[in-house]
């Protein structure tokens, strides 16, 4: 019998320690206080949740590893008891504040977020090239936009083409979570992105950020846009309204909708949905996009319906069987 082959994802990226607040009426007004129905701590990061839906999902079919800065302290060492659980292999710096994100939760599953960059910021172009990509089959950055040494700046080609360029050389997929702080002017990260996308096998948008980069906000012409500028394959994140997916041989954008679920809070959906679909991704060969997203769709609705974050990622066999009992 043959050997099972195992999924190498290399992820790489923003992490950090969530401090949800859930249940909130609205978000306080300026000196008033504003109460909820509990609080918890939750691994974070566009990368690092990433990450670990992929290993919590793939199980012993996968072998996956991140890179990052998780700082000092309490936090950051909560950070590598959540991998250890995982099953994911850590290549990190542990040096400086960790990075911490207060999550205020509506009672209508809606989000607001206040983030301390900390160690992130010393994640370097330098610690990406030192990724050993020998038998990799696939290498993924999570939150491009909040990682200030590798995004760089208007003027300048962004430091982390060159890591992305050399992946490609060794013959590994890759893949690019963009995410972007909503205080950019529309339009200004385009410059930056553009240059990448030559390089990148898949990229992950979110529709609410799509406008900082490409100024367009209907997600079938952002995926058009990223396509016509050199990414192989998109995935447009639009939240309750689904997925559109496209890769540079269909003609228009596919839409995969979203499976509707009682909400109880949405945060982490989009990172599962990225880590899940890569892990589908590397598990049919890179032969079905459609497919991959569907099962990623699936598994971040099951998130939101438990409320955990990256905590509550499924099983590849709960998504199966999620799927097949909306199916009937």
């Amino acid at each position: 019998m043959s050997r099972m082959r195992k999924s190498q994802i290399e992820f790489c990226g923003h992490a950090c320690k969530d401090y949800v607040f859930s249940g909130l009426e609205g978000f306080p007004k300026r000196g008033k206080l504003t109460l909820g129905n509990g609080a918890v701590e939750r691994a974070g990061g566009p990368g690092f949740a990433a990450a670990l839906a992929s290993a919590w999902y793939l199980g012993e079919r996968g072998d996956c590893c991140f890179t990052g800065c998780f700082g000092e302290g309490n936090a950051a060492d909560s950070l590598v008891e959540d991998a250890k659980a995982a099953g994911l292999s850590l290549r990190v710096k542990r040096s400086g504040a960790a990075s911490v994100t207060a999550v205020l939760v509506e009672t209508n599953g809606q989000r607001t977020f206040c983030h301390s960059r900390g160690a992130n910021d010393k994640l370097t172009v330098t610690d990406l090239l030192q990724i050993p990509l020998a038998g990799r089959h696939l290498i993924h950055l999570g939150g491009w936009g909040l990682l200030g040494a590798l995004e760089g700046n208007r003027q300048d080609r962004p430091p982390v083409e060159e890591f992305f360029a050399q992946a490609r050389n060794a013959d590994c997929r890759t893949s690019l979570d963009t995410v972007c702080l909503g205080k950019a002017a529309p339009g200004s990260k385009w410059r930056l992105l553009e240059t990448l996308l030559m390089h990148m096998s898949y990229v992950f948008m979110s529709v609410d950020e799509a406008p900082y980069f490409t100024r367009l906000e209907k997600p079938q012409e952002v995926a058009r846009c990223l396509i016509e500028y050199g990414a192989d394959a998109v995935f447009v994140k639009a939240g309750s309204r689904g997925v559109w997916v496209m890769n540079a041989e269909w003609p228009k954008p596919f839409r995969i909708p979203a499976f509707c679920v009682p909400v109880v809070d949405t945060t982490g959906a989009g990172d599962v949905f990225c880590g899940v679909t890569l892990a589908e991704l590397e598990l049919n060969r890179h032969r079905d996009l459609a497919l991959a997203a569907q099962r990623g769709a699936a598994a971040a609705a099951i998130v939101v319906s438990r409320g955990r974050g990256a905590y509550g990622t499924p099983t590849r066999q709960e998504v199966l069987k999620f799927i097949r009992a909306r199916s009937r």
